[in-house]
């Protein structure tokens, strides 16, 4: 990521454009047309028409520094969640992962960023999988995947080995994009236990 917001300029017609970038995220762009303010640019015209850029963009990065400290908490939350967090999107791409999920499943980051979730997901069990994800996209609302108790949900491991697992699903929406973040338990020793 970048540590300081860019600012950067370009002709468009009949005015000056720029953007703001913060992060990876995509640039926050301002139009200022000169035309409206005089068919003629004058010196007064540009000045007023700079002053303006730079108070703007001095807004802009603040904000965006903002959102990227916002962003920075909220990462930092999921990654001390006690349980693995997966957020895939709605063709169940993994968009995140934290370190939980890498402790869990034996993959790293970048091993899971970007593939699809069913690597995950048993063999025998991805059909029945891919199913529930389409329907989960139907009617999302915050549940747990299968029955706490009768559980026999999954997680396969880098090593080939299933880990028996909970999995809590939620929702969540940044427009126009809709997410699904998965809390995922490992219950091995409540088996253990339980037998």
């Amino acid at each position: 990521g970048q540590d300081h917001p860019q600012l950067y300029r370009l002709r468009a017609a009949g005015g000056v454009a720029g953007g703001v970038t913060a992060g990876n995220g995509p640039p926050l762009k301002i139009l200022l047309l000169t035309e409206w303010f005089e068919p003629e640019p004058t010196f007064k015209g540009l000045a007023f028409i700079g002053l303006t850029s730079v108070l703007l963009y001095f807004m802009i990065a603040r904000y965006a520094r903002r959102i990227t400290q916002s962003e920075e908490t909220f990462r930092n939350l999921w990654e001390a969640a006690p349980d693995a967090v997966i957020v895939v999107d709605k063709e169940g791409i993994i968009q995140y992962a934290n370190a939980q999920t890498e402790s869990l499943s034996g993959y790293g980051k970048e091993e899971l960023l970007g593939r699809n979730v069913d690597m995950l997901v048993p063999e025998s069990a991805r059909s029945i999988h891919a199913k529930g994800l389409r329907e989960y996209g139907m009617q999302p609302a915050p549940r747990a995947m299968g029955s706490l108790k009768s559980s026999k949900l999954k997680l396969l491991h880098k090593s080939g080995k299933e880990i028996p697992v909970d999995i809590s699903l939620s929702p969540f929406s940044a427009e126009p994009e809709t997410f699904v973040i998965a809390a995922v338990r490992d219950v091995t020793e409540r088996q253990q236990m339980e037998q």
